[in-house]
Parts: structure tokens; sequence; C-alpha cells
């Protein structure tokens, strides 16, 4: 597994890193019932100008995984979060989590400027949660 991840580029690695960050608060949202989009990218290593890229990515990224199509309606980041969050809710574990990633993997693909196909991402951003663990 460490050694397919030592062939993609660290940059490519390190969105893969901050997207599974944001999902990781986004299931402690879930968890705990509080919605903060400040609080979701405090923890993530980005300088003003990365947050706000990640803030636009995470906006098309929701809009993609098109899990509840109310939440396309949402114009601001906080309301589109906030949505994604109450829809996790009535999802099962184990079904939340593979949403989770499948998140992961399209923001993933947005912070790296969509450079290579959607299969990749979601191959790197599993490994990457697997060496993770």
């Amino acid at each position: 597994m460490r050694g397919i991840l030592r062939k993609v580029e660290k940059a490519v690695l390190d969105n893969a890193a901050t997207a599974l960050e944001i999902t990781q608060s986004i299931k402690s949202f879930v968890d705990t019932g509080v919605v903060d989009m400040a609080v979701l990218l405090t923890n993530t290593k980005a300088d003003d100008a990365a947050l706000e890229k990640i803030k636009q990515a995470l906006v098309i990224s929701v809009d993609a995984l098109a899990l509840v199509d109310k939440c396309k309606d949402a114009v601001l980041p906080k309301d589109k979060i906030a949505c994604l969050v109450e829809a996790l809710v009535k999802l099962s574990p184990n079904v939340r989590d593979g949403v989770l990633i499948k998140l992961a993997s399209i923001l993933t693909a947005h912070l790296s400027g969509n450079a290579e196909r959607q299969s990749f991402y979601d191959a790197l951003t599993q490994a990457v949660y697997t060496a993770e663990k």
C-alpha cells in the first residue's frame, strides 16, 4: 500500500489527507449534532487562500455527491454542510462511512484540479485512509 502511495505526487496526497480530515470533522458533527463551518476547517493546515479553495471544493463535492437533492438548493457552504450532516444522520453507520469516503474522494479530485479520472481519486483516498489506520 505504502509503495503505491510513494508514486503519487505529494500535493495530491496532501489533498487526500485534507479531504479525509474534513470528512472526519463532518463525521464528528454527525455524532455530536453540532455543525460549524469554522470548526470544520480549523483542523486543516491551510492558509486563507487554501481554505477558500477548500470551501469551494466542498460545495461542489456535496452537490456532486447528490446524497439529498435539497442540499443542492443550499447556497452557503455552511448550509450545504448542515444539509449533508442532516442526511448522514439518517444513514446506518456503515453506509455513512462509505458516503464520507466518497465525499473525501470527490473533494480530493476537486482540490487536485481533476487532473486524473475519478476512479484514481477513489483508490487513492481509500489507500490514504487505510494507511492512516
